[in-house]
């Protein structure tokens, strides 16, 4: 009896662990160095390792994982740095310089220093800006990275961008056009770089063409503009598609869907999704604009501004609408969305059903990738995790066959055990029992 006792607690625990864990394992997980500031899983190398920032000060890390999770290198870097990977699959990335050069000037400690890592993650070269903090505006498969300067540590507008390789300055130039909102910066086929503008006081769009040697080729002037990030996670080759929130007075606003062409900036649909209010009284005319995910099957997917969550096709037309999942982190290369809510992840069907419901914990920091054989990758605060649908049975699956399989030995065992009492026990026949009472 107490072997079914505490079976039968040790399978409903189980069966509770299975339900939670959605049928997802943990493949691996690095712990973060003490001292970091948080770790994050960033994009996927060309040969298909995981990139991961473990950013801190001094030591502060980039790491390479395989999918294994073995630490392939880890180098070492100062500050955060939203590192990116250069066409010649060399690793780019702007911290702060080292400390000889600012120890006894804090004045000078600011991310100035352009940081370039080889393939194997051993250090290249680095380049340090004399003014301003610069951003990474594009890199050419030769190696030449432009960087933009916008403002000074004070404060003052610079607008000027250089050229750089292996470390050393190849040109700089001011923009053509000053005091704008730059966006969209690429470099084109032709070997032109290509980036847009917005002059916000007098409303005018331009597209800007510079060449690899720093001169200016052209300025177009009332051209398609963007005045926020483009992601690649909702767009296709020709077409962006873009959630957004439109304040139409100060107690309403719409949420709808854009499809804007990337040739020529046109809009070639817009699909309403939804009315909400406008709790904060935000002007009039105002918008705000958030990525959505594209899967491979063409399917687009929103989450509404936390309000409902959206799938649409390529024509605008709305596949299903549902109660809010959670924020959507990522599409599956198979079809389907991964979101994330307060205390789990879950991944959406392309028909907008629940496929699975993993539950784990993560903050604020959480950066979450998948890979091309569909494993998720998460960080947060101090680790990074490999998470991965088991194609077979979990390990809550087979503890329970264990389980099970200890019950049917216990009630063999004990049929068996009745079985040999039973023998052990003389059969009395009615006759027996008859005289044996006469005699009493």
């Amino acid at each position: 009896m107490v072997v079914f006792i505490v079976s039968g607690g040790v399978a409903g625990w189980l069966v509770h662990r299975e339900v939670r864990s959605g049928g997802v394992e943990e493949k691996w997980d690095y712990k973060a160095d003490y001292g970091a500031y948080w770790i994050a899983p960033r994009f996927f190398d060309n040969d298909g390792s995981l990139i991961v920032e473990e950013p801190g000060s001094p030591d502060g890390h980039l790491l390479s994982f395989s999918p294994n999770g073995e630490l392939k290198w880890k180098s070492t870097m100062n500050g955060w740095a939203l590192p990116e990977q250069g066409p010649d699959g060399k690793f780019y990335y702007v911290n702060y310089p080292d400390h000889s050069l600012w120890l006894y000037n804090n004045s000078l400690a600011w991310p100035r220093n352009l940081t370039c890592l080889d393939t194997d993650g051993s250090f290249s070269w680095d380049y340090v800006v004399d003014n301003g903090t610069p951003e990474i505006w594009g890199i050419y498969p030769d190696g030449e990275v432009i960087l933009y300067l916008n403002y000074d540590p004070y404060g003052t507008p610079l607008d000027r961008i250089i050229g750089v390789r292996g470390g050393t300055e190849l040109w700089s130039m001011y923009m053509p056009v000053a005091n704008c909102t730059w966006h969209n910066s690429r470099v084109g086929a032709n070997g032109t770089f290509t980036v847009n503008a917005y002059d916000k006081a007098n409303y005018t769009g331009y597209e800007v063409g510079v060449s690899s040697e720093g001169s200016v080729v052209y300025v177009e002037k009332d051209v398609y503009f963007r005045t926020f990030y483009i992601s690649p996670n909702g767009r296709n080759e020709t077409v962006e598609f873009e959630e957004c929130m439109e304040f139409i007075d100060d107690e309403t606003s719409i949420v709808y869907i854009q499809a804007t062409s990337l040739i020529n900036g046109t809009t070639l649909w817009k699909t309403e999704l939804l009315q909400s209010d406008n709790p904060d009284h935000v002007l009039a005319g105002v918008s705000s604009v958030r990525g959505t995910l594209l899967d491979s099957t063409g399917t687009i997917y929103c989450d509404g501004f936390g309000e409902r969550s959206f799938a649409l096709d390529l024509e605008g037309r709305v596949l299903w609408e549902k109660p809010f999942y959670g924020w959507m982190v990522g599409a599956f290369p198979s079809g389907g969305v991964l979101v994330w809510d307060e205390v789990s992840l879950k991944r959406i069907g392309q028909d907008g059903s629940q496929v699975w419901r993993h539950y784990a914990s993560h903050d604020g920091y959480s950066i979450t990738v998948i890979g091309s054989d569909e494993t998720i990758y998460y960080g947060g605060e101090n680790s990074v995790i490999a998470l991965a649908h088991t194609s077979g049975m979990t390990l809550n699956m087979e503890l329970l066959i264990v389980v099970a399989s200890v019950d049917v030995v216990a009630v063999l065992m004990y049929v068996r055990a009745r079985r040999q009492e039973r023998k052990a026990t003389p059969d009395l026949r009615p006759e027996d029992t008859k005289r044996a009472g006469d005699g009493i």
